[in-house]
């Protein structure tokens, strides 16, 4: 029988599969043989993607792209939406951001599309507007001062990713003698 042990560097999670002939870890969970019926319903599954507007302004506006991306990883997660994960030993929340902004730049409305597991449907609404506007104040609450989500929509299919599909970026200079 296989145990996992759960082994916390810098404050990440990393699951280990280990031998009981070669190591014993009192602590360990054991591991469950999936069910070959659920395997098999995962085949027929299709993430749910969202695509959301948001804004980034005031102190928001001084935190590197890259930040950006983990910002909104970690409010995804507490905001306890069902993400999606890549695979690999590395895995990544499906996240993919329409075009990087620059450090000092203010965004009225930049995308992102978010991949869901399943519909999140906090109060058993039917109602597609009403469960994303409900995902929209979870959200909201749980992303840092400066940055607001303004909008979504469930993205039904996708053919491009959604850096191709940008054609022009507009931007707004102002400032004591610019307009």
């Amino acid at each position: 029988m296989q145990r996992v042990a759960v082994v916390v560097l810098n404050r990440l999670a990393v699951g280990c599969v280990m031998s009981p002939e070669r190591i014993s870890i009192s602590n360990s969970l054991p591991i469950q043989k999936p069910d070959t019926a659920a395997a098999s319903s995962e085949s027929e599954w299709e993430p749910i993607i969202y695509r959301f507007t948001f804004r980034r302004e005031g102190p928001a506006i001084w935190i590197a792209h890259l930040d950006v991306m983990r910002t909104f990883e970690r409010s995804l997660r507490r905001a306890d939406l069902p993400l999606d994960w890549s695979g690999g030993f590395n895995p990544r929340p499906k996240i993919v951001f329409a075009l990087p902004l620059g450090v000092g730049i203010e965004a009225w409305a930049e995308l992102v599309d978010v991949t869901l597991l399943e519909r999140p449907d906090p109060n058993g609404c039917a109602d597609e507007r009403i469960a994303i506007s409900r995902m929209i104040e979870r959200l909201n609450a749980s992303l840092p001062r400066g940055f607001s989500v303004t909008d979504g929509e469930r993205f039904v299919e996708r053919s491009k990713s959604l850096m191709s599909l940008v054609e022009r970026a507009v931007y707004r200079f102002v400032g004591p003698s610019v307009g």
